[in-house]
């Protein structure tokens, strides 16, 4: 036997903290853009619809992170 402690697993308070940064990082660039179309009602239709591809990109990925946590092993 060895006197060695096992080699240390992800922390399980810092899991809390990276998935509230992971989520966070999408929800503002969201956020963001989202004021910005309501705030800005004279831009052009290109910049618009660009904002609103991002908005949209940002929402599937937080799904599919959301959709992974939920199969997640030990759930």
């Amino acid at each position: 036997m060895s006197d060695e402690a096992p080699a240390p697993g992800p922390a399980p308070q810092r899991i809390p903290d990276r998935l509230a940064h992971d989520l966070k990082t999408p929800l503002a660039t969201i956020h963001g853009y989202a004021m910005t179309l309501l705030d800005q009602k004279d831009l052009p239709e290109e910049s618009r619809r660009w904002l609103l591809e991002v908005i949209a990109r940002e929402c599937e990925g937080m799904t599919r992170m959301i959709d992974d946590l939920r199969e997640a092993p030990g759930r």
